[in-house]
């Protein structure tokens, strides 16, 4: 364990890191006449990220997994900056907070500033004429440009930073600057240990992979922030120059702090992209569709040297031409495909540069969504190849019973009895990506069960959202006919915890569905259904002329719904019409349908909006047809 009287003689005996003869530093005041000295760090390239062959050594020499969100590594070009030798200390922030009317802290003046949030972070930054560093800046003025594992190289030295090392034992917060031999080679002070250090961009675990290489300021949303560097009670392997993780922007944790930065004067160097936009037709899998590109890019003339040729990596999508784009004036380029893509899924297309000395560097990633182009079938007469069933709880399966059926010739029951924690049934398969798909779709015979008092029968697709169908109305377990059962994919699919715009969606591997009651019911047709191809339009009415027997408003298509739902209705004499949607206290909300219509049947398209043009929230609402001579009510399940 370290002492502190340690430090104290470190501090005065041992001579401070080498440093370059032309570095500058720059003292700022703050409007408390407190200061800040920064040392700068110049423009070029610097190494971010951990190799693949640093990765199996630190697996080798302390048993260290490497973790996606620090992978891959790669070159990343960052204008000059300045960026504080020492963290943000209590006397600094005191000084604010005196002067702002926050909290003052009670700890030494001279160690690190901690419990505080980002918010906080980022307005004491702006007050005292400075900003949080971005996660690059952060990284490079730890590490240099050599791609090193700590800030004075690659072996882990107890003696040159204050964390719990290779043991449990700590001392404390230590002051500032209180281990000069383990300075960064710009000779910034405990980069790692100490204090977790936050810095300006939101959390992204793919932020190495898919992040600009020119400047990267991390992703544009979410309310984690990104922590560097490791406290004071960090193990070894915590306190590497390229460990990050998230945390939530208001949380004040008791380990950690921060410290500043500031641009220079000089221009910048290098590309900036200031927009990409991707237009495409609605694409499915296995169908050929028209994809254009913009871009468009500050500083295009000062970074023409990166510029030389711009495209779009389609490989993800497993095309093996790139998509070219051709300049159309200073620093606007465009480019245009046809594409097919072989399979649905969420992909993210690097858009890259390739520069005069035979660089080849990323702008940005473009997200792209293929919807699929066939349903999933799961149960059709009997069990689809692929998929099993695995039962608990359950007094029997008939998977091919003939007497009650929905369609076809066999449809399953399940037979069960009440149990303390109730029975479940897993159709499962091997892991199915279920990105674009819109609805599970089921029809459910309720059989001869009985639902007691604090029963459910649920379903779900790996576990986000749990529908009980009976609780939600989605199914009427007294009403002894098959029913249709439509459940929003989006909805019921298991999502990681990421904080991109446009998330990846984790492979299906089951289909739950749970209960709690006694009795025989039965399942048909399960499916997984792709989407219709439909229009963008607010309300879109389609007319058939047939000649319905009577009057019918059909169930909405799907439901729940969380972008688009189709009502169906019919008409057997023609007439004024109204098709209008209500809130449960009886509010009109939204008018589908109004004025004379023929005889016929009608399709009408609506997106979950009122009359205002505004978004409805989630919940449950009344869909109504009315006539001169008569009116019908259905209910419809709307999740944003």
């Amino acid at each position: 364990m370290k002492q502190l009287a340690n430090w104290l003689i470190v501090g005065l005996v041992v001579a401070l890191p080498t440093m370059s003869r032309s570095q500058e530093v720059l003292v700022v005041q703050t409007p408390m006449d407190t200061e800040h000295e920064l040392v700068s760090v110049p423009a070029g390239k610097f190494i971010m990220g951990v190799s693949e062959e640093q990765a199996r050594q630190l697996k080798e020499q302390s048993g260290v997994n490497v973790g996606a969100q620090e992978k891959p590594q790669r070159e990343v070009f960052l204008d000059a900056y300045y960026i504080d030798r020492y963290e943000v200390t209590n006397a600094l922030w005191n000084a604010f907070a005196e002067r702002t009317g926050g909290k003052t802290k009670i700890h030494p003046d001279e160690t690190p500033a901690l419990s505080v949030t980002w918010f906080e972070a980022r307005d004491y930054c702006e007050w005292a004429g400075l900003r949080l560093p971005s996660e690059a800046e952060w990284e490079k003025a730890a590490r240099g440009i050599d791609g090193r594992t700590y800030p004075w190289g690659n072996e882990f030295d107890e003696s040159k930073v204050n964390s719990a090392g290779d043991s449990d034992g700590f001392l404390g917060q230590a002051p500032v600057g209180s281990f000069p031999m383990g300075a960064s080679p710009y000779g910034a002070y405990d980069m790692v240990g100490n204090a977790w250090e936050v810095v300006a961009d939101n959390y992204d675990e793919a932020f190495y992979l898919l992040g600009t290489q020119f400047n990267p300021t991390g992703s544009a949303a979410g309310d984690a922030s990104t922590v560097r560097g490791g406290s004071v009670h960090s193990l070894a392997p915590k306190v590497r120059t390229t460990v990050r993780q998230g945390a939530p922007k208001n949380n004040s944790s008791p380990f950690g702090g921060f410290r500043c930065a500031r641009d220079t004067d000089a221009p910048s160097l290098y590309p900036e992209l200031t927009s990409s936009v991707a237009s495409l037709e609605t694409i499915s899998a296995n169908q050929p569709a028209s994809l254009r590109v913009e871009a468009t890019i500050d500083n295009a003339e000062a970074g023409a040297d990166f510029l030389q040729e711009i495209y779009l990596d389609l490989t993800p999508l497993n095309i093996d031409e790139n998509l070219s784009l051709e300049r159309q004036s200073t620093g606007h380029f465009v480019g245009t495909a046809r594409i097919r893509a072989l399979a649905n899924g969420r992909y993210d297309l690097p858009l890259r540069t390739k520069s005069t000395d035979g660089g080849d560097y990323q702008l940005s990633s473009i997200p792209l969504r293929v919807l699929p182009d066939t349903d999933i079938a799961v149960y059709d007469d009997g069990l689809l190849p692929g998929w099993n069933v695995e039962e608990r709880s359950i007094l029997g399966v008939r998977p091919t019973q003939s007497e009650i059926v929905h369609t076809g010739t066999a449809a399953c029951a399940i037979e069960v009895e009440e149990s303390r924690n109730g029975f479940f049934l897993y159709f499962r398969t091997d892991a199915l990506d279920v990105t674009g798909y819109q609805t599970l779709r089921f029809a459910l015979h309720p059989g001869d069960v009985v639902l007691p008092e604090g029963g459910w029968l649920r379903v779900n697709l790996g576990g986000l959202r749990v529908f009980d169908l009976a609780l939600e109305s989605l199914i009427d377990m007294n009403l002894r006919e098959w029913q249709l059962v439509e459940l929003p994919v989006d909805s019921l699919q298991v999502r990681p915890v990421r904080t991109r715009p446009l998330e990846t969606e984790q492979p299906v591997t089951a289909m739950a569905i749970s209960g709690k009651f006694t009795g025989t019911f039965y399942l048909d047709d399960i499916q997984i259904v792709a989407p219709e191809m439909l229009q963008s339009t607010a309300i879109l009415e389609t007319h058939t002329a047939t000649n319905p027997e009577h009057l019918s408003l059909q169930p909405n298509y799907p439901n729940p719904f969380n972008s688009q739902t189709i009502i169906r209705f019919a008409l057997p004499v023609q007439g004024e019409v109204e098709l209008s949607v209500f809130n449960l206290v009886g509010q009109q909300v939204a008018t589908l349908v109004s004025g004379l219509r023929q005889i016929g049947s009608y399709s009408v398209q609506w997106d979950g909006q009122d009359d205002a043009g505004r978004d409805l929230a989630s919940g449950i609402y009344l869909y109504r047809l009315q006539t001169e001579k008569l009116m019908e009510t259905r209910r419809l399940l709307l999740l944003r």
